[in-house]
């Protein structure tokens, strides 16, 4: 039986891409911890970045020229990839932290979505009170986006692994938010081939989308994302809790994962 203090425990890992790393490793790796996090019956907090990336919802891959729209992404350097959960479009760039709570409980969605969201509304609050609700005209949008002075810097998604839970939010920690509005209505419309858009597809509006902090030159980004990693690492939304780096996943949980993963992952 263990001990109080072992029952307060929280794993974390932290996975940071660079050019050429494939952001479905990412993702083999997440579903690989969220089996872990069942088996140790102890929490995750898994913290990652990639700095080019495209990541699909899975009814966007109804869109009539997607593959067109995926190919012209490529050639501009981005992975495009349809993700395991939920939502539409998200660009990931240097400056957009991912970060995924995995707890060994089969929450509810609505429990699940809060818990994530008041860790965030700890993390970030030295840059203000975030505001939770969908922001109209941004990408991804959904009840539980997060929003600096009515720009979304944060959307939220989640994922049932046998009992466990992992809920995921990309967050924006520095500018490019016209930039990823860009990107982003650039992608539809040339998925769309000129066709009208199915009602679930958001129109993008410029200036809906924001960040924690202004711009930072490419020169000081992996710095600076480095300390807000310590921020969220030492956030004391879990004032009590012993934090431990993750120990390695056993290969027999990398192989289910894998096994898992294997047609959820779409490379475009």
């Amino acid at each position: 039986m263990r001990s109080q203090k072992e029952d307060k425990r929280m794993y974390f890992s932290v996975h940071w891409c660079h050019d050429g790393d494939h952001v479905t490793d990412v993702f083999l790796q997440q579903e690989a911890l969220t089996l872990y996090a069942a088996e140790l019956g102890d929490p995750i907090l898994f913290l990652w970045g990639h700095p080019k990336a495209l990541l699909l919802g899975a009814r966007e891959r109804t869109l009539p020229c997607l593959t067109d729209s995926a190919r012209e992404a490529a050639r501009k350097g981005y992975e495009v990839v349809v993700r395991p959960f939920g939502g539409l479009l998200v660009p990931l760039d240097a400056g957009v932290l991912n970060i995924t709570w995995i707890t060994p409980e089969a929450l509810s969605i609505e429990h699940g979505f809060w818990k994530l969201t008041k860790f965030l509304q700890q993390v970030c609050r030295a840059s203000g009170d975030l505001q939770v609700g969908e922001v109209q005209g941004s990408y991804c949008p959904g009840r539980f986006d997060l929003s600096l002075q009515g720009r979304k810097i944060a959307g939220l998604a989640q994922r049932k692994v046998r009992q466990a839970t992992a809920i995921s939010a990309f967050v924006n920690v520095y500018s490019r938010g016209i930039q990823r509005e860009k990107i982003v209505r650039n992608f539809y419309e040339t998925a769309l081939c000129k066709m009208d858009p199915p009602p679930w597809l958001p129109d993008i509006l410029e200036g809906t989308m924001g960040s924690l902090f202004a711009p930072h030159t490419s020169d000081d980004t992996e710095g600076f994302m480095d300390s807000f990693i310590q921020q969220c690492l030492s956030a004391t939304n879990f004032p009590d809790i012993m934090l431990l780096e993750s120990p390695p996943i056993p290969h027999t949980i990398i192989e289910e994962a894998k096994l898992r993963m294997h047609g959820r992952l779409d490379v475009l």
